[in-house]
């Protein structure tokens, strides 16, 4: 006895027609359709990132290209005015106490956006402020344009450190009293940071202390360096008094009244000034102008 054949719905005949090529062509379009659109995608989102990349760097370029152009105009700017302080001794009273205003205030802004100017043009300068300043009637102007010279020059003794490797902050003064003549505190917490530096005999140690508290005999720091930093709030740091040696000085304001005092090779950096317009504030002042490192004495009466 003979099976009988299936024989299919006319409507599932239908769907069938349908289906069959409709799963062929999807199956189609994902093995070989789709595959080639994501590559083809791929690639240009890939090339598209390349080019922004490379756009991206050519925008860093040309920022630093035109950050480059504006501090050299600026330095252009910076040494003029202060070449035109040279011109002041032929103006009148009133006319060089306004000229003096601007340059110090130009030459500030300057000094916070480390604008770099020829040290020997503000060493110049520095002199004819000093000059200035021996006339009664300009001598506020005169001296706050030399301070602020003095501070700038700070600013630029960062690229004239000596090497000072693995200081460490003092902990122990029994081998070596460090002493400070400081002016009145301005703020609360840690004064400053006092940290040494390599080693050194006792003729050739770093000294801190002072004429008027001297440390104990035969003790010395036994450092080849000495670094004093100021903390936020820290008070005004005197030089009147002070016998230094081998010390680097960073973020203190620094003041000088003209009296005794010991300097030798002493550097400050991003420091700022008060010294008085004596006779042996403008010797000191133009010390501090004329190199990174300080060597300067005014010796006890």
């Amino acid at each position: 006895m003979h099976e009988r054949p299936v024989r299919l719905p006319d409507w599932l005949k239908i769907a069938l027609s349908i289906v069959v090529p409709l799963l062929i062509a999807l199956w189609a379009i994902g093995t070989y359709v789709l595959p080639d659109k994501i590559n083809t995608q791929t690639s240009s989102m890939a090339s598209d990132i390349s080019s922004l990349k490379t756009d991206v760097a050519n925008a860093k370029g040309d920022i630093t290209r035109i950050d480059g152009n504006v501090n050299g105009l600026l330095k252009e700017l910076v040494d003029a005015q202060l070449a035109s302080v040279k011109r002041l001794k032929n103006q009148s009273a009133d006319v060089a106490k306004d000229k003096l205003g601007s340059v110090s205030t130009m030459l500030e802004k300057a000094r916070l956006q480390h604008v770099r100017t020829d040290p020997k043009v503000l060493a110049e300068a520095g002199k004819d402020s000093l000059e200035l300043a021996a006339n009664p009637e300009l001598r506020d102007a005169a001296s706050q344009l030399a301070n602020s010279l003095f501070a700038y020059r700070s600013f630029l003794n960062e690229d004239s450190l000596p090497s000072t490797p693995n200081p460490q902050i003092v902990t122990d003064q029994t081998k070596y009293k460090f002493s400070l003549n400081l002016g009145p505190p301005t703020g609360t917490g840690l004064v400053f940071k006092i940290r040494l530096s390599g080693s050194a005999p006792p003729g050739e140690a770093a000294l801190l202390d002072s004429f008027g508290n001297p440390p104990p005999p035969g003790t010395t720091s036994g450092a080849r360096w000495i670094l004093m930093e100021g903390q936020p709030g820290a008070p005004r740091f005197i030089l009147d008094g002070m016998r230094m040696k081998n010390v680097v000085v960073r973020d203190v304001t620094v003041e000088y009244d003209g009296g005794a005092t010991s300097l030798e090779n002493v550097y400050f950096v991003d420091c700022t000034f008060d010294i008085k317009p004596a006779p042996n504030g403008r010797q000191l002042g133009s010390a501090i102008l004329t190199m990174a490192s300080v060597t300067y004495r005014v010796p006890t009466a």
